[in-house]
């Protein structure tokens, strides 16, 4: 769901990972940035919300 995998290949055959393993992963994720657009859309709906318009 998190975009990491559960699996790893270990030169022979298919492997699940262990919890200790997708735990590393998971903190060195980095933050993920909005886009430009992304945040945009959402000052929009944040303003319309203010003044009780519906998109």
């Amino acid at each position: 769901m998190d975009g990491i995998p559960l699996y790893k290949w270990d030169g022979q055959a298919v492997q699940l990972r262990t919890e200790a393993e997708i735990a590393e992963d998971r903190d060195t994720m980095p933050e993920l940035q909005p886009s430009t657009q992304e945040q945009l859309r959402a000052d929009v709906d944040f303003l319309t919300a203010l003044q009780g318009v519906s998109l």
